[in-house]
């Protein structure tokens, strides 16, 4: 087989707690071979040929490289739903231990392959995608059956252009990627999630950590991330209000993301003596 050079669309996946000592050994392997018939009925059902793509074991997951001609679409949806209802399906008969729920990443760009294998800074980026500890975070904290990730790249030229081929951009959230020397935002979709800790909680938890010092950059992230679906978060309208209804001292700079929107509103209360007490209080008198 020649080697390549080009641009491509690249897909990774990576098995949820694969490292838990309740699956021996040979309870991994039944899971890879699964995991291997899973992806290749998903890419079936969504026009893919798995058997086309350049692939390269990751241990407990999998790379997959497409060929020149596949879109970067075909490779976001409708392949992740697909492979989630293969996810559905097995937990319906499996084991809670044996049960699948992984972590998908797609992205595109230059990918080089030679003797020993494909290279390029597409490569690097998929993998720090997939391993984001704010991914893994969330699929730990919502109980996610499978997550999606998507570069920005991607979410803003396919996503965002074609909602009704491509998937409906508001299904997407925006979610730090801060990893060795990446620091960028990616797109990331859930399913099968289970209901997520109460935002008003997740305030009283950063009370207490005020206690010991101010919370790093990373955990005031995740903070504004949980907090996206807060009603009284969760549009531009509803965050005014709430704003407004603050004492006037705590002054914040607005964003036009929303996640960022959040993250500068959780800054201007940290700067406040009493700022995290008045915006836990908003929230919990929020109609």
């Amino acid at each position: 087989m020649p080697y390549f050079a080009g641009y491509r669309v690249v897909f990774a996946c990576d098995m949820v707690a694969s490292g838990n000592p309740e699956i021996v050994d040979h309870v991994q392997k039944t899971l890879r071979r699964e995991l291997h018939a899973q992806l290749g009925r998903a890419f079936n059902a969504s026009g893919l040929d798995l058997s086309e793509c350049h692939l390269e074991e990751r241990g407990d997951g999998l790379l997959a490289i497409a060929p020149p001609e596949v879109s970067a679409g075909l490779m976001i949806a409708p392949l992740a739903g697909h492979i989630d209802a293969e996810l559905r399906r097995q937990h319906e008969i499996a084991v809670p231990a044996a049960r699948i729920r992984l972590r998908i990443a797609v992205h595109a760009g230059e990918v080089y392959q030679d003797e020993y294998g494909a290279s390029g800074r597409t490569l690097i980026d998929i993998a720090r995608l997939i391993d984001a500890p704010a991914l893994k975070a969330c699929v730990r904290e919502t109980g996610a059956r499978t997550a999606l990730i998507i570069s920005d790249q991607l979410f803003q030229s396919v996503i965002r252009q074609d909602p009704a081929g491509y998937g409906d951009p508001a299904t997407f959230r925006p979610l730090p990627v801060a990893l060795k020397e990446t620091n960028t935002t990616a797109w990331i979709h859930l399913f099968g999630t289970k209901t997520a800790p109460a935002p008003t909680d997740l305030l009283a938890d950063l009370v207490r950590d005020l206690k010991e010092g101010r919370p790093e950059i990373e955990d005031q992230l995740d903070l504004a991330r949980r907090l996206l679906d807060h009603p009284c978060l969760s549009t531009g309208t509803s965050r005014s209000n709430l704003i407004n209804s603050l004492p006037a001292e705590i002054s914040v700079k607005r964003q036009l993301e929303p996640l960022l929107d959040i993250f500068c509103l959780l800054q201007a209360c940290l700067e406040h003596p009493a700022g995290i007490s008045h915006l836990s209080d908003a929230l919990r008198s929020c109609p």
